[in-house]
């Protein structure tokens, strides 16, 4: 599926639509499915035995605080203003242990799991562009970084529907509800399954969150979704090439043997990566894949 990259494609604005959807959602944990892969009980052994550090730091934080605080949620942000300086200088030791220990077994298990494996471009569906441009100067409290995931939910909601919102709609709606622009994954997978969506677009559309996946999940997945003649969307969070506390968010398109082939909302077009550094960057952000498939 060949996406025309145009930015006169946003001309969705429906600011009260999505806030409608959000509204419904807000509550909510993830709406679909959460599946575990091949490499979740790895990383979540090394999760819990983050968590059980960040208790002894305090027992309010979770492995959640290990990001810069660009990504914090109001809350969060709350309450890492009470936290006296000793503990936030443990917390931001404790990120670089927490690299550390997911580097580590990317080496031992992960990679020598993903480096055969294979995606055939033409199982993924590739969406329309959608930049992730121009948000911070639309929102003060927005840093250019977080805006990937408003443009891979974008991107995907046009090319489930045919039709791409507004980024500033989007964020307006996220706003209203949640008091920040930038929501969490799941908040965005929720919205498929709102009442407001459901009756913008008619046909079913599910959701899969995996936390530890690999390559040949997604891959059977997406042979699955299209022998339903089904269309399935790859979201992969990845860590930032800028910051080790900064995440990004790309459209996965394909899998070969020494490359990855994925759409990047900050290059604005089809990006190739060298495999191995492309796997590096996805296992500090726990393999998790965000999977939405529209029949």
């Amino acid at each position: 599926m060949s996406p025309e990259r145009s930015e006169n494609q946003e001309v969705f604005t429906g600011i009260d639509f999505f806030a409608t959807g959000f509204t419904e959602i807000a509550q909510q944990p993830h709406l679909g499915k959460n599946a575990s892969g091949p490499h979740t009980e790895v990383i979540r052994s090394v999760l819990n035995k983050i968590q059980e550090e960040l208790t002894q730091i305090d027992d309010r934080l979770d492995p959640g605080f290990l990001t810069s605080q660009d990504y914090f949620t109001p809350d969060m942000r709350a309450l890492s203003d009470t936290l006296a300086l000793h503990k936030r200088a443990q917390t931001s030791d404790l990120a670089g242990h927490k690299d550390t220990s997911l580097a580590h077994v990317f080496n031992e298990a992960i990679w020598p799991d993903l480096q055969n494996q294979h995606i055939d471009s033409h199982l993924l569906a590739e969406p329309p562009f959608a930049t992730m441009r121009g948000l911070n100067m639309l929102y003060d409290g927005i840093v250019g970084i977080r805006s990937c995931a408003n443009a891979c939910f974008r991107m995907v909601f046009a090319g489930v529907t045919g039709t791409m919102p507004a980024a500033r709609s989007v964020a307006y709606g996220a706003t209203q509800v949640f008091g920040d622009p930038v929501i969490e994954n799941h908040q965005y997978l929720n919205f498929f399954h709102s009442t407001a969506f459901k009756k913008f677009y008619k046909k079913r559309v599910a959701t899969v969150d995996i936390l530890g996946s690999d390559f040949s999940t997604i891959a059977n997945l997406a042979q699955i979704a299209n022998k339903h003649a089904a269309k399935l969307f790859c979201i992969l969070p990845l860590k930032s090439t800028n910051s080790s506390l900064a995440k990004h968010q790309v459209i996965l398109t394909g899998v070969a043997q020494d490359e990855v082939m994925f759409t990047d909302p900050l290059s604005g077009h089809k990006n190739f990566a060298p495999k191995q550094q492309f796997a590096e960057r996805w296992a500090q952000a726990l393999n998790q894949a965000l999977i939405v498939i529209a029949f």
